[in-house]
């Protein structure tokens, strides 16, 4: 990804062993294009975009999976073993349900390379395809998973999940909506219609033209 990094200032010592304040690159910014994956904020700044959207997610809805979910952890090993994978520059991640019968939101971590494409993407569009279609009820559908394995000619990429959450003191709720965002701007029923290997072609694909 081409991009030119914004700078920071830190502070160092010289050859005379003087403290004093050198200039750095501020890894993974873009003046360019103002796109920025990850920077420092200041303490009150925090404070309130977790307010906000705690304000903004304050609903009695049953069915809102995030209504106890306003944070996440992710370990040490997860994180480690998601960017250990090679050519792996960021972590991507999903908002997910991982339990069947509950609501509850999570998080799936995902690897990507420095232009935004998942790691081994073709290999996770063979294990789309070969669950079967988008239209099937997967909670409801036992998949021999070994069985899908066993014909990849490849390991599959690194996937990590995360359900330690919590209510706390609370971005504006809209890089939250990236799903929902891409099934706007699809017909639904063109959607529905596919099967899982053509969904998740088109949603990677909507993910990193806005990447």
């Amino acid at each position: 990804m081409e991009k030119q990094n914004l700078q920071m200032n830190v502070q160092g010592f010289d050859n005379q062993e003087e403290l004093i304040s050198i200039t750095r690159e501020q890894p993974f910014s873009d003046i360019k294009s103002g796109n920025h994956y990850g920077m420092p904020v200041t303490p009150c700044a925090a404070i309130n975009m977790i307010a906000r959207f705690k304000k903004q997610n304050d609903v009695n809805d049953p069915l809102n999976p995030l209504r106890q979910a306003y944070w996440f952890e992710i370990s040490k090993a997860s994180v480690f073993r998601v960017l250990s994978q090679e050519n792996c520059e960021y972590i991507r991640l999903y908002l997910a349900i991982p339990n069947i019968n509950k609501v509850d939101a999570s998080l799936c971590l995902e690897g990507t390379d420095a232009n935004g494409k998942v790691l081994k993407k073709e290999v996770m569009l063979d294990i789309a395809e070969k669950m079967g279609d988008l239209t099937q009820s997967l909670g409801s559908v036992r998949l021999n998973e070994k069985a899908i394995y066993d014909t990849l000619n490849t390991l599959p990429p690194v996937t990590e999940e995360k359900v330690n959450r919590g209510i706390g003191i609370t971005d504006e709720g809209k890089s939250l909506a990236s799903f929902l965002a891409f099934w706007e701007t699809k017909e639904k029923e063109h959607l529905v219609r596919q099967d899982m290997k053509s969904f998740m072609s088109e949603f990677y694909n909507y993910v990193e033209s806005k990447f």
